[in-house]
């Protein structure tokens, strides 16, 4: 993993919780990352940080998923910011499929599955299963296990 953090950034990771190879997260100046306990972020995930990300306990994350709670570059339009970075918020056991990109703006509840392949950019609710691009709401469940 390839972990860079800016001047008066954070980045706060949780016990247990693995970053596997391949990897790489930027936390900007400013921004903080925060990754809860017993979470794993797969090979070659990306997550850039300018605001802030929070990703809860017993999270899976698989290979190839980008998080990311800004553009990374600006618009401006008659001197005004038109794509301000906003936070992303993923609560506890949420499973995330492999290739999905996450938008700013973001917040996942608990206990919710995302397929594979899925850009997802608003509000998910708990219990639910989500794919597709744009995001299908597929129905509810019960639990998942890994």
């Amino acid at each position: 993993a390839v972990i860079t953090i800016q001047n008066n950034a954070r980045l706060i990771v949780g016990h247990n919780s693995m970053i596997h190879r391949g990897t790489k997260i930027v936390v900007h100046e400013g921004g903080e990352l925060v990754i809860g306990d017993s979470t794993y972020i797969n090979e070659n995930a990306r997550i850039h940080c300018k605001k802030k990300i929070t990703i809860g306990n017993n999270c899976a994350i698989a290979w190839n998923t980008n998080i990311m709670d800004t553009d990374l570059h600006t618009i401006h339009y008659t001197e005004k910011l038109k794509n301000d970075d906003k936070a992303i918020t993923i609560g506890n056991h949420v499973w995330i499929g492999a290739n999905t990109t996450i938008l700013k703006g973001t917040t996942i509840k608990d206990n919710v599955i995302i397929g594979a392949n899925s850009v997802i950019k608003g509000t998910l609710n708990s219990q639910h299963i989500y794919s597709g691009n744009p995001i299908i709401d597929k129905g509810t469940f019960e639990n998942w296990e890994l």
